[in-house]
């Protein structure tokens, strides 16, 4: 899924096919696992990656505090 990011398009084709996969606690966990790694401290300003990841990340942290 993080490198589906950069093209909008086709991470919603991917998060539509794994919906069940990422729907589940550990699914968002990984998907956490994965968005850290994309804007972690080694993040180049310019990925394309960046702010899905941040998005996508603040909507699941906000789901598992629910």
């Amino acid at each position: 899924m993080g490198s589906s990011l950069a093209v909008p398009s086709l991470a919603d084709r991917v998060r539509q096919e794994r919906r069940r996969d990422f729907a589940s606690r550990d699914g968002k966990l990984m998907t956490l696992f994965v968005c850290s790694k994309i804007f972690g401290p080694g993040a180049h300003p310019e990925d394309p990656r960046l702010g899905p990841a941040r998005r996508i990340a603040e909507q699941i942290v906000a789901e598992l505090h629910g």
